[in-house]
């Protein structure tokens, strides 16, 4: 499968409103997704490779993380999250982590 060998999806500064369940990407490190039009909830799990998530700049106002265990970067910025974080979400993360979900 081709997608198998995937490393790095980078979709920035389009009109993409929704992004697929990504799945069977086991080589996947780098997902760049700011500036779009993604809404509602994103769940990005299951991906043991991927080390950096920026989705800044979207109308996202849930977000799941889960099984990313290499996981450093992650940049959740400039969306439309409603109440607080679950911090439980982010405890599988790296100690160097680096988290940014400023409005």
């Amino acid at each position: 499968d081709d997608l198998a060998e995937i490393t790095e999806i980078t979709i920035a500064e389009n009109e993409v409103v929704e992004m697929p369940y990504m799945r069977n990407l086991p080589k996947l490190k780098k997902v760049n997704v700011r500036r779009n039009k993604l809404q509602g909830k994103l769940t990005i799990e299951g991906l043991p490779e991927l080390t950096e998530v920026v989705i800044a700049g979207n109308n996202l106002t849930i977000m799941s993380l889960s099984g990313l265990p290499k996981l450093e970067n992650i940049d959740l910025s400039s969306n439309q999250f409603q109440g607080d974080f679950d911090m439980a979400m982010f405890s599988g993360f790296t100690e160097h982590a680096s988290l940014d979900y400023s409005s």
